[in-house]
């Protein structure tokens, strides 16, 4: 099932954190789910497959934690 047309009706912080070298979610795809979603953050994680949290464990978490932060609500 294609839900693409649901991708510009999210309206929350969005992050697209890809792989360069991802052969189960190629990074064309990655791309049109950033364009589609106003005002997503897309990231490509270098030289890496489709598990980069094992593949660059520091990286991908530090680009989580970047995000969170920069959209965490201060009280």
């Amino acid at each position: 099932m294609n839900n693409l047309k649901l991708l510009p009706k999210i309206k929350v912080p969005t992050l697209i954190m890809g792989s360069q070298y991802d052969s189960v979610i190629p990074v064309w795809i990655q791309l049109l789910m950033h364009k589609q979603i106003r005002h997503s953050e897309f990231v490509i994680l270098r030289n890496t497959g489709h598990i980069a949290k094992l593949e660059q464990k520091e990286a991908f978490n530090r680009v989580i934690r970047n995000f969170l932060k920069k959209h965490s609500k201060v009280s």
